[in-house]
């Protein structure tokens, strides 16, 4: 049976705190292998909010359109 993405989580944030208090400065090693997942992380994320922030600004200025015309309209 597969566990949940939650579970996969909790299991993985438990099984590095039980590394890190189990072999404490001895788990340094893995830094390169953490920092490289949170580079992944960062690629993958990181696009994802600037196309949202930049998403609502059009529809921002799309929903400010007519306000803005009509202002400038002779």
């Amino acid at each position: 049976h597969m566990l949940g993405l939650t579970s996969l989580i909790h299991t993985g944030l438990k099984l590095g705190i039980g590394v890190g208090l189990f072999f404490g400065e001895g788990a340094t090693l893995l830094q390169p292998l953490g920092d490289g997942f949170v580079m992944l992380l960062q690629i993958a994320v990181l696009p994802y909010f600037v196309v949202l922030a930049v998403r609502g600004q059009v529809l921002n200025l799309e929903a400010l359109a007519p306000a803005i015309y009509s202002r400038f309209k002779t």
